[in-house]
């Protein structure tokens, strides 16, 4: 049977079934434990599976409601603070299930049209200071549906934004806007697919900006192009970063020399604009950062309301939009290596949708940890772990500590550095100088032993 768990505050009053809130929760803190999405393996018996598919087919336990309460949780974590919203998208591929899924159950065509997914859209909200994930201020699920028509049949180049798929990214801002009404800032933070010109105009708030990597080399009100300001632009500064290596693609770890320059410019409204009441132009600051020496390197031109006449400024600029990593390192967490969102045996596709936003909540732990890792604040292990957790934490770190000094954790007690120090060694990570630090997979794989153990322990005290 599912043992007694208290209701996360996302769903404390969320929903007129206090039943409801409290399978919700039991769900949620088994995914936390067993970072799986499979029902039938993450169930301890028959009627704790049955009583999770009753929930994730529950009408009153709708996408909205639980997006909804899902925002609302982030809304209180963000009051107050310099908050940074990384949006992206990701879609999910389902047709190796397409014989045992129901028709017309949320699934549709994705990029591809002969893949069957559904697609998602979320805004992560960032602590700009610390560096601390605080949730989620938007969440967008859909399906194109399997008889959508071609962007050719739909004259799509010639439909108002509102029509198009992309008003997601407006959308996110507008819906961002409001659930972070009680922070001190918002910078919004999205990757070359939202450089659109009706998106810096989706806010009422003077408190909101924008970091936006451009995608379009567009004409300027000196009849330039933004690529010929900044090649008339001098250099302002020079770096030096490492970049790590990866198996996955091939990359060599190797040393790169970047140069910093930046101009402002009055960016014009392009006739692909179709809204009449947006002015004519936009003043926008554009900073570049290039590798030097190498054709093919690292080259990211930001577009940006904030106002840059400093080198601080303009790198601050480029740290702001390296937080996009974080999201990508989320959506990376929900499929094959993760929770296997991809692989669920669900036969209704709103039910793994349902599934996926209930994942992408127990994601934020493995998230949490590694930006604690690269910060330089040691944050409070409360945002992740609670009491009890941390107790056995102690216990495993003392077995996981070596004798030497080097093979001790380097990090003050009782801060998420020292918990990502003891659930990467969990993981397989061998704590030394030559390895890279641990990523989200052996974060995952750390959390599930130590699940493993704490559950044990649990036992063992009781």
């Amino acid at each position: 049977m599912t043992k007694s768990v208290e209701l996360h505050p996302a769903f404390k009053g969320a929903f007129e079934d206090k039943r409801i809130a409290k399978r919700a929760s039991e769900l949620l803190e088994i995914l936390t434990d067993k970072r799986n999405s499979s029902i039938n393996f993450i169930s301890s018996d028959e009627s704790e599976r049955r009583s999770f598919y009753r929930l994730l087919s529950n009408t009153s336990f709708s996408e909205t409601s639980l997006i909804e309460n899902i925002s609302n949780h982030c809304r209180t974590d963000s009051k107050n603070r310099d908050v940074v919203v990384i949006q992206d998208s990701s879609e999910f591929n389902l047709t190796a299930h397409t014989k045992r899924l129901k028709i017309n159950s949320g699934l549709g065509k994705t990029n591809n049209d002969d893949v069957l997914g559904f697609l998602l859209h979320s805004s992560l909200a960032i602590d700009f200071e610390t560096g601390i994930a605080l949730g989620f201020s938007d969440i967008q699920v859909w399906d194109r549906g399997l008889l959508t028509t071609t962007r050719k049949e739909r004259d799509y180049k010639h439909q108002p934004i509102q029509a198009k798929e992309s008003n997601k990214w407006l959308k996110s801002v507008s819906n961002t806007e409001g659930v972070l009404e009680d922070s001190n800032s918002i910078t919004i933070v999205c990757d070359r697919e939202s450089d659109i010109y009706d998106l810096y105009f989706s806010h009422t708030r003077s408190n909101i900006d924008y970091v936006i990597r451009s995608n379009f080399d567009r004409r300027t009100e000196s009849g330039k192009t933004i690529k010929t300001c900044l090649s008339e632009a001098e250099t302002q500064h020079t770096y030096t970063i490492e970049i790590l290596g990866d198996i996955r693609t091939g990359a060599i770890k190797r040393t790169a020399q970047l140069s910093l320059k930046w101009t402002t410019v009055k960016v014009m409204k392009p006739k692909s604009c179709l809204n009449k009441k947006l002015p004519g132009y936009i003043s926008l600051t554009v900073v570049e950062a290039a590798e030097l020496n190498k054709t093919d390197g690292i080259k990211w031109i930001l577009l940006t309301t904030k106002e840059v006449t400093t080198v601080d400024q303009a790198m601050k600029i480029v740290q702001t939009y390296k937080f996009r990593w974080y999201i990508e390192q989320l959506h990376r967490l929900l499929k094959k290596e993760g929770f296997k969102i991809e692989s669920s045996e669900l036969e209704s596709g709103y039910s793994i949708r349902k599934l996926t936003l209930i994942a992408m909540m127990a994601a934020l732990k493995i998230l949490q940890l590694m930006v604690a890792n690269v910060s330089n604040e040691e944050q409070s292990i409360d945002y992740v772990f609670n009491d009890k957790e941390v107790e056995c934490l102690q216990k495993v770190n003392y077995k996981k500590e070596g004798k030497t000094d080097s093979q001790k954790n380097p990090y003050k007690e009782k801060t998420i550095k020292w918990a990502y120090w003891i659930i990467a060694r969990l993981g397989g990570w061998k704590a030394n100088n030559k390895q890279r630090k641990a990523g989200p997979i052996t974060l995952q794989k750390g959390l599930i032993r130590f699940y493993d153990i704490y559950e044990g322990w649990i036992l063992n005290k009781t």
